[in-house]
């Protein structure tokens, strides 16, 4: 990915000239589109919902709306030509993705930035997803889509399929680590008394890692800073 969701739900008028600044072209995990400007509104906001599953059904990506292409000889500063009612656009694109989105993509975040000339852009954050493939379902329009290179493209019964399997291997994995998780919590922690055992744990790519094999995490893990600690068990 090329902003973290923190990034991407804090980036302002100059953090986006600083981001554009990179002259990132369009690709596999970026799309530019001065306005949303089709036939209709309905192949507007078609257009709009192929474009953000297709990254869901890939690797995730960004959609920067209100943002010409980069090219040699465009300005960053031209790049960002706005849009007049950025906010009001940001809620229906938001509402839509809601209400055509099948299933939802955990994490999509849609926001408008203001802009000193009176517009805004509005940002499409699209992380990667561990229920995909995600459909568009829209009026009677129903399909899939993945990223390819600079196009959004209907996938083929043998992606679809590839995507299902990645999927609930990915989710696999993570129910049987959280489950072996509760084992141990339950062997050690709990014994015999009632209690509450609660566990976040991430479906998404993490923005930092940790890793469990230093002393800060063991370390935190044994509450080695905590006052009145004592040792539940030993993590060497």
């Amino acid at each position: 990915m090329l902003l973290s969701g923190r990034e991407a739900k804090e980036l302002g008028e100059a953090s986006l000239v600083e981001f554009l600044s990179l002259r990132i072209p369009e690709g596999h995990h970026i799309d530019y589109k001065e306005n949303l400007a089709q036939t209709n509104e309905y192949e507007s906001r078609k257009e709009f919902l192929k474009d953000v599953t297709a990254f869901a059904n890939a690797n995730g990506g960004l959609l920067l709306l209100g943002v010409r292409e980069p090219s040699d000889d465009l300005p960053v500063e031209d790049q960002i030509v706005g849009i007049s009612d950025g906010d009001a656009l940001a809620n229906e694109l938001e509402r839509v993705a809601a209400s055509s989105i099948d299933p939802r993509i955990p994490g999509l975040l849609i926001r408008s930035i203001p802009l000193s000339a009176g517009s805004h852009a509005v940002i499409v954050y699209i992380p990667p997803s561990l229920m995909r493939p995600h459909m568009v379902n829209y009026r009677k329009h129903r399909s899939f889509y993945i990223r390819h290179s600079e196009s959004s493209l209907p996938m083929t019964t043998h992606e679809i399929r590839e995507t299902v399997l990645s999927s609930a291997t990915a989710e696999g994995y993570a129910r049987n680590y959280a489950e072996r998780q509760e084992v141990e919590a339950r062997q050690y922690l709990i014994g015999t008394e009632a209690a509450l055992f609660l566990q976040a744990m991430p479906l998404l790519k993490l923005e930092n890692t940790w890793n469990v094999l230093e002393n800060p995490f063991i370390d935190a893990m044994r509450g080695s800073k905590r006052k009145n600690r004592y040792d539940l068990f030993d993590l060497t």
